[in-house]
C-alpha cells in the first residue's frame, strides 16, 4: 500500500484538528468527510480540499475507495460509527471517549474482535512529547518507584457543542469531557492498575445549563494496586484560560508537565477576542479573553500530530497500535467506577482490566 485515503466523520473543532495533521503527512489523501449538517459537511470540504462531501456518516463507510475512518463526530454515535466501520473492514480512529456507555463499547469491542480490524484509540496526551518523556523517565528508572501522580484539567467549559452538556449524548460531563484525558495517562504513567477510587461530583458554575447527570467538576483519588495514589481534578469552573497540569513523584525524583502553560513559553493578554487570531479565539474548553498562553506548534505539543501519524503507520503495517481499544475500554471502566464513586460516597474497587486484547504499555 503506498498511502492511505480516510474519511473523515464529523466536521468539528476536533475534525480540524485531525484533519490538519493528515494534510502533513504526504503518505495520505483525504478522500470524504461527513458531518451531521451537509452544509457543515460543504464548507469543511472546501476548506480542506476534500472531494466529496455529506450528512450522512454512512456515505463514508460505504465509499470502497476508503481504507481509513477518522471518528470525530459527538461521543453519541461513536459506537455505531465503528461498528459499521469494522464490519466494512476499515481501519479506525476513534476519538475520544470510546463510546458514551461501556454497553456501547462492548459492542464497539466485539465487532473489532470478529472483523479484526486496525484500530487506534485518539488519545493525543499519551501522544504529547512532554507525556512521552515524562513516560520515558518513569521506564527508564530514572524516578524511582512511582509514588503519586497528580492530574489537573480545568476550562471554562466547552463552547463548540451544544451536545457536550446533555449526558445521553455526551455521556457526562467534565469527567467524560476532560477528565478521560487524564485516565487514559494515569496507569500508563505509574505502571500499575488501579484497584479502587474514591470521587466527589460538583455543579459549581453552570446552574440551569447542566442537564440531569452533567457535572461541572470532578475530584478523584485512585489507589493503585502496588499501593501508589492518584489525584485527578477536571473541571469546567475555571477561569483563567486553561490549566493541565501532570506532576509524577517517584520514589528518586519528580517530574511536572505544564501542557496549558508551559509548553511554548509563550504568553497573551487581550481584552476582547476580537484582538486574538481565528486559532487563538478557537480554544473551545476556555475563554479567549484575558491572558492566554498560545502555542507555537500546537498539534505537536498537545500530542495530535503524533498520534495521526502512528495511526497511519498502523494501517501501512509499520507499527502496532500502543494506543489501544483496550485503553479507551478501561478509560470507560474508570470513569463509570468513579461516577458511582461520587453517587454512593464510598470507596469503590476497580476490577482488572479487560483481557480482550492487548493493552501495550509503549
Amino acid at each position: 500500500m503506498n498511502g492511505v485515503r480516510v474519511g473523515l466523520v464529523g466536521a468539528g473543532f476536533m475534525g480540524e484538528a485531525h484533519a490538519e495533521c493528515f494534510r502533513q503527512d504526504p503518505r495520505v489523501t483525504l478522500g470524504r468527510v461527513a458531518a451531521g449538517r451537509a452544509e457543515s459537511a460543504a464548507r469543511f470540504a472546501a476548506r480542506f480540499g476534500i472531494p466529496h462531501h455529506s450528512g450522512r456518516w454512512q456515505d463514508v463507510i460505504e465509499d470502497p475507495a476508503i481504507e481509513a475512518v477518522d471518528i470525530v463526530a459527538p461521543n453519541d454515535v461513536h459506537a455505531e460509527v465503528a461498528i459499521a466501520a469494522a464490519q466494512a473492514g476499515k481501519a479506525i480512529l476513534i476519538e475520544k471517549p470510546l463510546a458514551s456507555s461501556l454497553d456501547d463499547a462492548d459492542r464497539v469491542v466485539e465487532a473489532v474482535r470478529r472483523h479484526g480490524v486496525i484500530v487506534v484509540y485518539a488519545e493525543n496526551r499519551r501522544f504529547s512529547p512532554a507525556l512521552q518523556r515524562m513516560h520515558r523517565a518513569v521506564t527508564e528508572g530514572c524516578l524511582g518507584q512511582p509514588l503519586l501522580l497528580r492530574v489537573t484539567e480545568m476550562g471554562s467549559g466547552p463552547s463548540h457543542g451544544a451536545w457536550f452538556w446533555n449526558a445521553e449524548r455526551a455521556g457526562g460531563g467534565a469527567l467524560i469531557d476532560m477528565g478521560i484525558h487524564g485516565l487514559a495517562t494515569t496507569e500508563w504513567l505509574m505502571q500499575d492498575q488501579v484497584a479502587s477510587v474514591q470521587a466527589m461530583a460538583a455543579r459549581l458554575r453552570w446552574g440551569d445549563r447542566l442537564g440531569p447527570g452533567v457535572e461541572d467538576t470532578m475530584l478523584t483519588v485512585a489507589r493503585f494496586a502496588g499501593g501508589g495514589m492518584a489525584q485527578l481534578a477536571c473541571s469546567w469552573a475555571y477561569s483563567g484560560g486553561l490549566e493541565l497540569r501532570f506532576e509524577l513523584v517517584g520514589s528518586l525524583g519528580t517530574t511536572i508537565a505544564d501542557l496549558g502553560r508551559g509548553a511554548s513559553g509563550l504568553s497573551l493578554y487581550s481584552e476582547t477576542a476580537a484582538a486574538q487570531t481565528p486559532t487563538e479565539r478557537r480554544p473551545h474548553q476556555a475563554v479567549p479573553q484575558g491572558w492566554s498562553f498560545p502555542l507555537t506548534d500546537e498539534w505537536r505539543q498537545k500530542g495530535h500530530l503524533g498520534e495521526i501519524r502512528h495511526f497511519v503507520d498502523c494501517v501501512l503495517g509499520e507499527a502496532t497500535p500502543t494506543c489501544t481499544l483496550a485503553d479507551g475500554y478501561r478509560c470507560l471502566q474508570l470513569a463509570e467506577a468513579i461516577r458511582r464513586a461520587a453517587q454512593e460516597r464510598c470507596e469503590i474497587p476497580v476490577p482488572p482490566p479487560p483481557g480482550f486484547a492487548e493493552r501495550s504499555r509503549a
